[in-house]
Formats: C-alpha cells, structure tokens, sequence
C-alpha cells in the first residue's frame, strides 16, 4: 500500500504543478497529438488520413500516415478540452500509468514496499530530465510503461503476451523497437538459462507483434515505408539540425551515472558476500544488467532512451538492494539501526526529488512568457482560412497548427524528412539558419532571390519567418518594399508571394 501511496502522492504534486501555471506545457509535440485527436474525434479514427490535411507540400503531404496513430487515439477523450487542459490532464494519467507499471514490476520482482516507495519518489522525480518529459503531454511515457510490462512479460515467461504488448506498441508508437529490445534481449537471456524451446518462442512471437501491429496499421504499406525510412536511411543522413532529444546524452546523464555507479558497487558487494556464503546472485539480476546496458548503450548515442534507461535502472537498483538485505544488517552498527537507516534514506530521496523538481519548476517558471499561442494567432491573422503558409521553422509547426488549423503549412515534423522529400530546399533553409559551425553569412545573401526561389520550390501564399534566426533576410525583404503582415513584427515576419506574371 505505501509505494501505491507514494505514487499517488507523486502524481498529486505533478497535478497541482501542471495547473497552478498558466500554459506549463509549453509549446511541444503534445500539440500535434492533441490536434490530431481532436481531428480524429470529429470526422472519424479512421478517416484521418494522417497529416495530410495540414501539410501542402513534403513528406507528410506526399504519405498520409500517422506513426503515432494509437497514441493520437488516446487524445480523443480529452478533444473537447483547451489544448492545455488536455495536454495536462493526459500527462497526469500517462504518468500514472507509468507508475502503476513501474510498480508492478517491483512487486513481481519481490522488492520490499519500503524500498519501492523510494524507488516511485526516484521515478517520478529523480532525474530533473526524465520529470520534464513527463509534462509534455506526449506518448512515450505510455511506451515507456509497456516496455516495462513487455519486461515483466519475459521474466514469467509469457511469449504471447509480449507479442499482445508490441502489437499494442507498434499501433501507439515507431518507439516499439525499445519494447522489441527488451524481447530480443530476454529471449538471448532465456538462451543463457538452456530454456532454448521458451526462447525461440519469445523469439517468434516477438517479430510476429511486430508485423501484426504493422499489418493491422489503418495504413500498413505507408506505415511500413515511414520505418524502413526513420531506421535505415535517415539516421545516416547528414542533419546538423536535428530536434534536442536525438542528440547523444552521454554527457547529460549525471543522475544516472550516480546511480549506476551506486548499482555497480552494490552488485560487488553481494557478489563477495554471498561468494563467502557459496551463493550466487538470483538470474534475474543478469537480465536486469543487460537491459540496463543496452538501453545505456542507446542513451549514450540517443539522448531519448532516458524514457528506458531512467525505469530499468532503478528495477535494477531495486532488485539489489531487496537481495543485500543481509549486507545491511552486517554493516549497520548502534549508530546505524534500521529505523535511522530507513529515515536517511527517506530524508536523501525527498532531498534529491525537491531538488531537481525545484530546478526543473524554476526553470519552466521563467520561460512561461514563451509558452502561449496568442503570438501565434497574432502572427497569422491576415491569413485567410485555407491559405498556403511556407513557415521555416520545421518545430513551430505544433503551435502553428493549434493556432490556425484552417490552414496548410510547409515544414514540420522533422528537417530529415524534408530532407528527404526535398534536398533544394533544405539547401535554401540551411542558409539561413545561423548554423553555430560555419561563419554567419546572412547578410551577403541576395534575399530577393532566395525568397524567389523557396517559394518557387514550395508554391505557396505566405511567407513565415522567425525575426530571431532570419533578422538579416527579414531586413533585407521589408528594405526591398515587402510590407510585413505579422502582428508581432519584432517577432514574426509574413510575407505575401508575390503572383506570378502570365
């Protein structure tokens, strides 16, 4: 009952955070899924065909799919809301339902509710990092909670369930290869243990989630197209411009590393200890390290794996500390009883939660002027309904998109995909976006020409252009005569395409 209650009370505070301020979610992904829920709840699941409808030109417009197409379908529920409340309020639920797995696993693992209980509170709020991406409304916190029951699912040696979860998986998300990792990585462990019939079982049933969670995909062959391009031609792509959360995290895991460490010592500890005693660690344990290993492996490379590293992590801590119950009683003294060892361990985690809670609120306090959608409406409002808007920021679609969903919009998604479907204009875009490795040449662009020939490549009626990153362009254009139609001009630039002589 106590980690359950731990859990519940971790929640509440994420609760009460997510609505105390105004627009918290910020200006992210959750956006797209929200709109895109909303779309599926008033002309049909199945009549959406991906995200075509606000795309005039690209990759999206040329392949109606949606890779995120159960995911989207849990926003349904919540389509009649504002876009914050509804972002906040599938937070709230996704984070519990992570929980409510994370918990599961401990129980089924044998871990004391005492030392769950710490492990919840580190879960939820141990990495300043991991929190965040809790409030961002967006679905890998669900993917992140099967991959733990795909987990468990191995442990007890149920291959048709894990192939149940990754048909669940490959509907939600293209995250599932995660939850396939976990499969493949306990199917070799299954191999380890000489149960060589279960794991070729799990083997099977594994890849046979995968393909039927594709073939029963609203749109498989698209769907099947959108994964052979994301994992075998765009991670080989030249793409200086890529989103935060795929570049490598190898020096961004502190947090994980100490624990890690802490995990390592541990394991060397009861090593010696039950090596006095002619025991051996339970196999579990070595399944726990493998999966910890690979999904280090990733993060060091991806630093999105935290969503998989963070969880399997503290499993692994969890089932350590619960099997070195006798070290603590050889190492405690007067000094160090049980009761002041439980306290200590209570104070040091509600000291680290307050701590990275603490930073990561402070620092989406102060940045919560940015976290509106009215700069966005003001931008647009000289776009008429149904109007073509080239906009160069490929990340300001999710705002753009909830502000004006009446319109079609150019650049989203991702620049690899517009690099895919269009290299001339990632050339064009890449001139302008003040790349950190190169000398600034903005200014010695010609940018009447340039302007020409984007609008050219992507036919459209208006011009959207961030002043921030394009400051240069944007004085260029408005010295040549180009009247500026943003309702925030020292923010946003809107240019109408000029119409073409016949």
């Amino acid at each position: 009952m106590l980690p359950w209650l731990a859990a519940a009370a971790g929640i509440a505070v994420l609760t009460v955070f997510l609505f105390h301020l105004e627009n918290v979610v910020g200006l992210d992904d959750g956006l797209r899924h929200y709109m895109m829920g909303k779309a599926m709840a008033e002309q049909g699941i199945f009549a959406v065909r991906g995200w075509t409808q606000w795309f005039f030109t690209g990759y999206f417009h040329d392949h109606p799919v949606d890779p995120w197409f159960l995911a989207d379908v849990l926003y349904v529920p919540f389509a009649s809301l504002p876009p914050v409340t509804a972002i906040a309020l599938f937070s709230i639920c996704s984070s519990f339902f992570l929980a409510a797995c994370f918990l599961l696993c401990l129980r089924a693992l044998r871990v004391p509710p005492f030392i769950a209980t710490l492990l919840v509170l580190l879960l939820l709020f141990g990495h300043s990092n991991f929190t965040y991406r809790l409030l961002l409304g967006r679905p890998f916190v669900v993917v992140s909670g099967l991959t733990l029951l795909i987990g468990l699912a191995v442990v007890r040696g149920r291959p048709v369930a894990v192939s149940l979860l990754l048909v669940v998986l490959t509907f939600l998300s293209h995250l599932f290869f995660f939850g396939l990792a976990v499969s493949l990585v306990g199917s070799l462990w299954l191999l380890w243990r000489k149960r060589r019939g279960l794991a070729l079982r799990m083997l099977c049933w594994s890849f046979a989630g995968v393909a039927a969670g594709i073939a029963l995909h609203p749109l498989p062959l698209e769907y099947a197209r959108y994964l052979f391009l994301i994992f075998m031609k765009i991670p080989f792509l030249d793409l200086p411009d890529r989103g935060t959360e795929l570049y490598p995290g190898v020096f961004h895991g502190e947090t994980v590393y100490a624990m890690l460490g802490f995990a390592v010592l541990f394991h060397v500890m009861l090593y010696i200890h039950k090596g006095s005693e002619q025991k051996t660690l339970p196999p579990i344990t070595l399944l726990l390290e493998l999966w910890v290993a690979v999904f280090l492996a990733m993060f060091f490379l991806w630093i999105r794996a935290i969503d998989f590293l963070w969880p399997f992590a503290l499993l692994l801590l969890g089932v350590l500390a619960a099997d070195g119950a006798p070290i603590m009683r050889i190492v405690s003294s007067p000094l160090l009883r049980a009761a002041r060892l439980k306290m200590g361990a209570i104070l040091f985690v509600l000291f680290l939660s307050a701590l990275t809670f603490g930073s990561l609120a402070l620092s989406i306090i102060r940045s919560d002027d940015q976290r509106s959608l009215e700069p966005y409406r003001r931008a647009l409002e000289q776009v008429p309904a149904g109007g073509l808007v080239l906009n160069l920021r490929w990340d300001d679609f999710p705002p753009l998109v909830a502000a004006r969903p009446d319109l079609q919009f150019s650049f989203g998604m991702d620049p690899a995909f517009t690099l895919v479907s269009d290299s001339g204009s990632t050339a064009l875009l890449r001139m302008v976006a003040a790349p950190h490795h190169l000398p600034d040449t903005r200014d010695s662009i010609d940018a009447g020409r340039w302007f020409s020939a984007l609008t050219q490549r992507n036919p459209s009626d208006f011009v959207l252009l961030g002043v921030a990153r394009t400051e240069p362009i944007v004085r260029a254009l408005r010295s040549k005569g180009m009247k500026d139609l943003s309702g925030d001009p020292h923010a946003w630039a809107l240019f109408r395409v000029p119409e073409k002589k016949s």
